[in-house]
């Protein structure tokens, strides 16, 4: 089924996917900043983290198919990963509050009141970082789907109109990685939010996943996207060879309205030769988690004092494998004894 003409001129009318995914990455970053600065919140991008990504991969998903004479399967298969995380994410965002009035993440006013007290600086921090770095990210980490896109484009060109890029084991590979990384992470958060309801006197999870990982949450939120980006690799393995030649015999065949779109696909297809750029969003994000985390526990360390006994016991991301399981009780987490 044919878009509406409306809906294809609009996503054609773009030089490419990518163009249009990042048009729409400037329009969330200005909608953060500036209702951070008329209601005073800051968590406005908190609030668009899990939808933001999947809206990427699905505009790459109806890109590939009006753009593509043939149905492609990889596009597809991501851009409904991609939903079903944000579908569970954005559920737990909300349960926990995140989505009320005066819901904004509690490290934001820690920051600005002890770390960046200048309120210049404050809001230079909030344009570049809150809202501009950190959509910058969410849009990295969606730009494999562009690889299935690339892939597909370049299948077109070769003529392979009844065979596009196959799946491979690269791609089975990607999505039980996903899949299983998405199920250790609502795992996790369920045990935290059933945690907080009856919250004892430590103050802090040391129980399921939490004995083998101070944010196991965080692990598997990593390693979602390095999955994810690893169809990159697969779309890569499977795109058919182009040549310089061919592209610009299409160019100067086709007509002007369609040049811009014929040299953004060949743009595209050109960053197939170098899948681990599509690894860079994933990559940006472990260090985003890398500060994120610690930055937490900083807070976290003040609040309770045990907190640094469970540090010295279970590591913070992936579980140490020379290390035996968590087995200290909360009095002597909370009485500062190593068990």
């Amino acid at each position: 089924m044919m878009a509406p003409p409306y809906l294809q001129q609009l996503m054609l009318g773009v030089d490419a996917p990518s163009l249009f995914t990042l048009a729409l990455c400037a329009l969330f970053a200005a909608y953060s900043f500036l209702r951070s600065l008329v209601d005073n919140n800051y968590s406005h991008t908190d609030r668009l983290w899990s939808i933001t990504p999947a809206v990427y991969s699905i505009v790459y998903a109806i890109h590939t198919h009006m753009s593509c004479p043939t149905h492609d399967d990889r596009a597809l298969l991501m851009a409904a990963l991609a939903a079903i995380w944000a579908v569970r994410l954005t559920y737990n965002f909300a349960r926990r509050g995140g989505y009320a009035k005066d819901g904004e993440d509690y490290r934001w006013a820690v920051l600005k009141q002890e770390y960046i007290t200048n309120p210049v600086a404050w809001q230079l921090f909030n344009l570049t970082f809150i809202a501009g770095y950190q959509h910058i990210l969410l849009w990295l980490i969606a730009t494999p789907s562009q690889a299935a896109y690339a892939a597909s484009c370049a299948a077109t060109l070769k003529g392979k109109h009844s065979a596009t890029p196959a799946l491979n084991a690269l791609d089975a590979v990607a999505t039980i990685g996903f899949l299983t990384s998405l199920l250790v992470e609502t795992i996790a958060d369920e045990q935290q939010w059933h945690y907080y309801a009856k919250r004892d006197k430590l103050g802090f999870n040391t129980k399921g996943l939490f004995s083998l990982s101070r944010h196991p949450n965080f692990a598997a939120e990593q390693a979602i996207w390095w999955f994810y980006a690893l169809f990159a690799a697969a779309a890569a393995v499977s795109a058919p060879e182009t040549d310089n030649t061919a592209w610009y015999s299409m160019w100067l065949l086709s007509s002007s309205k369609a040049k811009s779109k014929h040299l953004a696909v060949k743009f595209g297809i050109e960053w197939l030769k170098w899948p681990a750029m599509y690894f860079l969003g994933a990559f940006l994000l472990t260090l985003l988690f890398q500060g994120s985390a610690r930055f937490t526990e900083s807070i976290t360390c003040r609040k309770y004092k045990a907190y640094a006994s469970y540090q010295r016991q279970v590591a913070m991301f992936v579980p140490w494998p020379w290390k035996l399981l968590w087995a200290g009780s909360d009095r002597k987490l909370m009485a500062g004894h190593i068990a």
